[in-house]
């Protein structure tokens, strides 16, 4: 029954856990509780107690709801395995509970301290917070560790027969350096003389009528902003899939790419390569690209492959559709030779690592849960220090 709610709505469009939407009922209600209440306290407003109160208890009535959802969305998506996030999540939300019903009895009593009141709704702020954080980690992925143990087996890498179509993710494996293939002026170079820094590898087809293009156009979008910057302009490759293609049809394939960066960019910075069958198959086989030739055209993925400044790989990058951030993180990471969905630490905070589509995903209940942290805390000071200056002063 459960697999047939989520089938429907899968087919309607909505893939993401149920719980999500609702969980910022009961999160709000209780940011906006506590708010209510500091205000209450500062300014010894007692009919906001009973405000704080009130929206106390409609946090409590959402909670219950949201909790019913994390538990149809943990037994779909999770199959009911208890690992660590989900039990601290199952722990906070108890708790979350408890808090919320001993402020809203205690919170109909005037001459409860207010040392009490103040104490159980920051506590239920602080686990809203570690729900929202654990929560973001469980759906994007921080780590191995916040996933359970049985969608984190170690994947055995096995090689793509020939004729597989896709990509198999060989993060760590090298690519052959000694390979040569021919650039766009009919030059002849090996694969180590073009890797120049952090590469960012991709195979396509010239003639290719659709897809190709595609890839090319969304390369020369996630690229444009170094045009201001040449200096730090990524390294790209670009290697045929097709060994009857020329040098020609390379050279018309980087025209209309450089034209689709719509601005300046290094020439010596996108190279467009053809080869023999031998040298191509090799450099897909080493980086884990299953293609297979149907007729005329080949079926292919679509995907970037980051390389080390030493030709290791180093990620992937799936699709078409990847934005400047997630080649720029990616590259920054390749940059030391950093294998594996990792980013930089400025970014990290910001950014999590979706595991399944190999992409960097902007983490908004961690970011929107602390700029909510420091907006009241902000509030606070100013709420005190405004009391104090309004205190009348003593005589002296």
């Amino acid at each position: 029954m459960l697999d047939t709610l989520y089938s429907i709505l899968s087919g309607m469009g909505f893939k993401e856990p149920l719980h999500s939407p609702i969980t910022h009922m009961p999160v709000g209600l209780v940011v906006g509780a506590l708010i209510f209440f500091i205000i209450a306290l500062v300014f010894k407003k007692k009919e906001l107690q009973m405000t704080a109160r009130h929206v106390s208890i409609l946090a409590f009535v959402f909670a219950f709801p949201t909790i019913l959802f994390g538990v149809m969305d943990w037994i779909h998506f999770y199959h009911a395995v208890l690992f660590t996030p989900i039990k601290i999540k199952m722990a906070l939300a108890a708790i979350v509970l408890l808090v919320l019903g001993a402020g809203i009895i205690l919170g109909s009593e005037i001459k409860v301290p207010s040392f009490a009141m103040t104490l159980l709704y920051s506590a239920a702020f602080v686990c809203v917070i570690g729900l929202g954080y654990f929560g973001s980690g469980i759906i994007y992925g921080r780590g191995l560790e916040m996933k359970p143990k049985i969608m984190i087996a170690p994947k055995e890498k096995t090689r793509l027969p020939t004729e597989k179509i896709g990509f198999d993710e060989r993060q760590g494996d090298s690519i052959p350096l000694d390979l040569v293939f021919t650039l766009e002026n009919g030059r002849k170079a090996a694969l180590g003389s073009l890797i120049d820094g952090p590469t960012v590898l991709s195979f396509v087809y010239y003639r290719c009528p659709n897809a190709c293009d595609l890839l090319l156009t969304g390369i020369a979008a996630a690229v444009r902003p170094y045009g201001l910057r040449p200096a730090d302009a990524p390294n790209l490759i670009t290697i045929s899939i097709d060994d009857a293609e020329t040098p020609a049809d390379a050279l018309k394939a980087r025209a209309i790419a450089f034209e689709s960066i719509q601005g300046p960019y290094p020439a010596d910075r996108w190279h467009f390569l053809t080869g023999d069958a031998g040298n191509i198959r090799k450099a897909a086989d080493a980086a884990g690209f299953g293609f297979a030739k149907k007729g005329k055209e080949f079926d292919h993925p679509l995907g970037l492959i980051i390389l080390s400044p030493k030709g290791k790989i180093v990620r992937y990058i799936l699709g078409n559709d990847f934005l400047p951030v997630d080649l720029k993180i990616s590259l920054m990471e390749a940059s030391n030779g950093i294998v594996g969905p990792t980013i930089s630490r400025v970014l990290r905070f910001c950014f999590s690592y979706d595991q399944k589509n190999h992409r960097l995903v902007f983490n908004i209940l961690r970011v929107s849960a602390t700029v909510i942290f420091i907006l009241l805390a902000v509030f606070a000071v100013y709420l005190i220090a405004s009391v104090r200056k309004r205190r009348p002063q003593g005589n002296g």
